[in-house]
């Protein structure tokens, strides 16, 4: 866990590739890709059976460990079409009935047909292009917005570090000037190594522990 100080506001970066904004008592979590193993199985392709219900079962954890009273998703809630089967809408389903909070979706490039149609059981407050909580604005693409410092997700961000003489890829936090990204919840997904910039701090998670990396 690290404690920032961001727009007068305390927030807690987690190794849980979530964060907590300490003063609303609100989880934020970006890139879930819920049904994204039953989408590769259904063009062929082998992933593990339980991934979601592991990403699931960490965010049930994360939600018991810190008891916020609000959740916010920065995008991509599902993977795509094919993935929200039947098992995924329940799954899902259940899992809200099983946390006392208010969640929020601001959909992303890959919830396209939740706008269309919600599943029934997923009771949750749908934003199309941002969520505005002064002082942040909550987006699923990292860019900024007049309104306030936006926090996002999109591109699974990772960095690079060189140790021993062999380089290691961490998912990270990248805070800039007016855009904050987070990593992707799910840990299916490989995530994008960043060319670090000078006017970026990154928070790189390794195992339960994170690291500030200032930018290059």
């Amino acid at each position: 866990m690290k404690r920032i100080k961001l727009m007068g506001q305390d927030i807690l970066l987690l190794a849980d590739r979530a964060l907590l904004w300490e003063q609303e008592q609100t989880l934020v979590i970006a890139d879930i890709h819920l049904g994204k193993a039953a989408t590769f199985r259904s063009f062929g392709i082998h992933v593990p059976e339980g991934c979601m219900q592991e990403d699931l079962n960490n965010l049930k954890s994360v939600i018991d460990k810190y008891k916020p009273k609000q959740c916010i998703i920065a995008g991509d809630l599902i993977h795509a079409p094919r993935g929200l089967t039947s098992h995924t809408v329940q799954l899902f389903a259940e899992f809200l009935k099983t946390v006392n909070l208010e969640v929020h979706l601001i959909l992303g490039n890959h919830d396209l047909s939740l706008k269309k149609s919600l599943p029934q059981d997923w009771k949750v407050h749908c934003h199309h292009e941002k969520y505005y909580k002064a002082p942040f604005v909550f987006k699923h693409f990292p860019e900024p917005d007049p309104l306030g410092f936006v926090w996002s997700g999109h591109i699974h961000p990772c960095v690079t570090v060189n140790y021993v003489g062999k380089k290691h890829k961490f998912p990270c936090f990248v805070i800039g000037t007016d855009v904050g990204i987070l990593p992707a919840f799910t840990t299916l997904v490989s995530g994008l190594s960043l060319r670090k910039k000078k006017e970026e701090n990154y928070y790189a998670i390794v195992q339960d522990e994170i690291f500030e990396i200032p930018g290059s």
